[in-house]
């Protein structure tokens, strides 16, 4: 999944086309988390005709992208569920060879099933539980890692 996030008072970027061409490439689904809700300036209409030029269609315009609006100061987050970090194909494989997997073994899983749940699932999952204390979480991962 890849997280596109936008400020709602500033509209789409070049980086964001870029990521935006990448997910595509990948096939992978995307999220599009409008930051800076709260801020008076905001254009969140704007972003989701912009978006459109992208086949991005939020769902509530009858497409099938899932729009966020997020904003750190007034907590707007609680749509999220979960936040999933990914990690670098190394690190996947390591965890597999800690896991007792031989690299052949790994290689061809790899090879066949890269984009399947177990390749993924060997990200970082951070829970929301509550929906109020992601932030909480993320740091306290952020922390285990240093």
């Amino acid at each position: 999944i890849v997280v596109l996030v936008v400020a709602a008072d500033d509209g789409i970027k070049p980086q964001t086309v870029e990521a935006i061409k990448h997910a595509k490439a990948a096939k992978v689904p995307i999220i599009v988390a409008i930051n800076k809700c709260d801020l008076p300036e905001k254009n969140i209409s704007k972003i989701k005709n912009e978006m459109m030029q992208y086949e991005l269609i939020a769902e509530d315009l009858s497409g099938d992208t899932l729009f966020v609006e997020v904003s750190a100061p007034k907590n707007i987050h609680k749509d999220f569920e979960c936040l999933v970090i990914s990690t670098p194909e190394s690190v996947r494989i390591e965890r597999l060879l800690d896991r007792g997997m031989k690299l052949k073994d790994i290689k061809n899983r790899i090879h066949t099933q890269k984009n399947e749940d177990w390749w993924n699932s060997l990200g970082h999952v951070i829970p929301n539980n509550s929906h109020s204390s992601l932030e909480q979480e993320i740091d306290n991962f952020i922390n285990e890692k240093i």
